[in-house]
């Protein structure tokens, strides 16, 4: 449910005006990409986690 709040707070940035403000949409789109990797997390994706981590990240800062 909480997603499903940040993606309309995102979408709240367009609602209105197509030319909104920039730094508007990246404080709500890193908001709902937070969100999304943490669900991700506590549902054990590892998998899926792995294409959005960068590579240092993704294998323990090993490479």
């Amino acid at each position: 449910m909480q997603l499903c709040s940040l993606a309309g707070e995102l979408l709240e940035c367009f609602q209105w005006d197509a030319a909104s403000d920039r730094d508007e949409v990246a404080d709500e789109l890193a908001d709902v990409l937070t969100y999304a990797l943490l669900l991700a997390d506590r549902l054990d994706l590892d998998e899926y986690l792995k294409l959005w981590r960068p590579p240092d990240i993704a294998s323990g800062g090993q490479g």
